[in-house]
């Protein structure tokens, strides 16, 4: 029986319908493996709570092995402590940037040495280096510590490492933000330093302040007049580790502190 004109129409509709739900059956089986297989690899590139710390060791040509220590803020910015093991005196580095995460991988910006840029996150929040060794020939991981090394504003030694961008004169410029009383206490290098400070949140500001009258010489008295004045200029802080930055009320670094531990 030859087939009329519309029964022909028929059949390629019916035939049109068939290929059209197959289509749909794969799409749909294609689209749920590359969600699941999206969902893995978001979790296992998570960076998860912020800040956080990490330590590990690179390999060494003329060292043991190079610790580092990595701090992670939620703003973007990092803080490397590079420490060369080894016996005698072994050179240790500090190294502050930027920090960026894309597709599961971590940059250092610069100033990071080119060994400890790329880092791939793992699924258990580890670091995993892109670049370089472990002492055991292993790709060199930085586990990620349980809890953050930051270390709290208020009754800590602070002291300065730099204050106008210039490093300091000698080793005994130092501040305390006692939390009782409400007081900073310190040392300008020269004169001892004393006065009231007031937090709130991110915001600080340490004022009035006043130093005993000793003469200084020449960079100890500059130092001293820029540590002044930076203190009073300071409207907040930063505080990422062991690292503690004084700013401006445009977010300008004034000064910078490492925390010591006297006891």
């Amino acid at each position: 029986m030859k087939p009329t004109p519309g029964t022909l129409r028929q059949s390629r509709l019916w035939g049109a319908a068939w290929l059209l739900l197959l289509m749909a059956g794969c799409t749909g089986a294609s689209s749920t493996g590359t969600g699941a297989s999206g969902a893995s690899q978001a979790g296992a590139s998570s960076l998860a709570t912020l800040p956080a710390s990490f330590r590990g060791e690179l390999s060494c040509d003329d060292c043991k092995a190079v610790r580092l220590d990595l701090a992670l803020d939620d703003g973007g910015r990092y803080l490397l402590k590079e420490t060369h093991l080894g016996p005698g005196e072994q050179p240790r580095r500090r190294h502050r940037g930027q920090w960026q995460l894309t597709q599961g991988e971590l940059s250092l910006g610069e100033p990071a040495p080119e060994a400890a840029r790329l880092w791939q996150v793992a699924p258990d929040g580890d670091l995993v280096s892109r670049a370089s060794r472990s002492p055991d020939g292993e790709p060199a991981r930085l586990m990620r510590l349980p809890e953050p090394l930051d270390e709290p504003l208020e009754d800590r030694y602070w002291k300065l490492v730099q204050v106008g961008g210039k490093s300091p004169v000698g080793g005994s410029a130092h501040i305390v933000l006692h939390t009782q009383e409400g007081r900073v206490a310190g040392s300008t290098g020269c004169n001892r330093l004393t006065g009231s400070y007031q937090r709130e949140g991110d915001a600080l500001s340490l004022a009035p302040l006043a130093t005993t009258r000793m003469a200084c010489q020449g960079a100890a008295m500059a130092q001293e007049r820029a540590l002044v004045e930076a203190l009073e200029a300071t409207r907040a802080f930063h505080l990422l580790a062991d690292e503690l930055e004084l700013l401006d009320g445009n977010g300008k670094v004034l000064a910078r502190f490492e925390v010591v531990h006297l006891t």
